[in-house]
């Protein structure tokens, strides 16, 4: 049963986003540059702490207009196939002609399962959105991930993987924001990795009843201790 919950909680979002997204009106596409920095350090066995620094550039990858720091503390002691974790999140974004930034506290409550050398897992994350002159929003995001893992050599695993975020207003009560991922995770050494991937977003604009995409390359890298 636990089997089957996890798998449906990994495969179902994905598919829904794809066979829903036929009937939608999308906008021109954007294409983005996302880089990503973090380092992690495991305190004990259960306990384990991550510092993650990303930048966004848009206008096909000419110009900075988001920024984010984010601190977390993540709790691995429940069970094997459960995290939870506290995170803060600092981000500065342009709006217009202003760059305006938020505040997001986040907790994140994720379920796992690894049989062989497939990993699922499926994270949900609650956000308060205090944003500079706008009001305060809550906003539910659910992300789920496929990938299997396998040598390429000997100090170097290679993971490709999949993975769907859908984001849910509370607010607004509407179903605001898809994210879908296809990249590669790779571990070089013990202490460090890369993850190369494409992702293509698409935001609900309310003002236009429809739907407006962006098609973005992602790069992270990865430091654990």
């Amino acid at each position: 049963m636990f089997r089957f919950c996890i798998i449906t909680l990994v495969v179902f979002p994905i598919l829904t986003f794809l066979f829903s997204g036929s009937s939608f009106a999308f906008d021109a596409d954007d294409l983005q540059y996302w880089n990503t920095e973090s380092a992690s350090y495991k305190i004990n066995k259960d306990w384990k702490i991550k510092a993650e620094e990303e930048l966004r550039f848009s206008e096909h990858a000419r110009g900075l207009y988001y920024e984010h720091t984010d601190l977390g503390l993540t709790y691995s002691g429940l069970a094997k196939w459960f995290d939870v974790g506290v995170n803060y999140r600092l981000i500065y974004e342009d709006k217009g002609e202003k760059r305006k930034h938020e505040n997001r506290p986040h907790i994140n409550a994720t379920l796992k399962y690894s049989p062989g050398n497939l990993n699922l897992s499926n994270r949900s994350r609650m956000e308060f959105r205090n944003k500079q002159d706008s009001d305060d929003a809550w906003r539910y995001r659910n992300k789920s991930i496929a990938k299997f893992s396998y040598n390429l050599m000997k100090n170097l695993k290679a993971s490709p993987y999949i993975a769907n975020e859908s984001f849910l207003d509370f607010d607004e009560e509407e179903y605001s924001r898809n994210r879908l991922y296809s990249g590669v995770d790779f571990k070089i050494f013990k202490n460090f990795g890369i993850d190369v991937y494409y992702l293509w977003e698409a935001n609900y604009i309310e003002s236009k009843d429809s739907w407006k995409s962006y098609n973005i390359i992602g790069t992270k890298a990865k430091l654990s201790f």
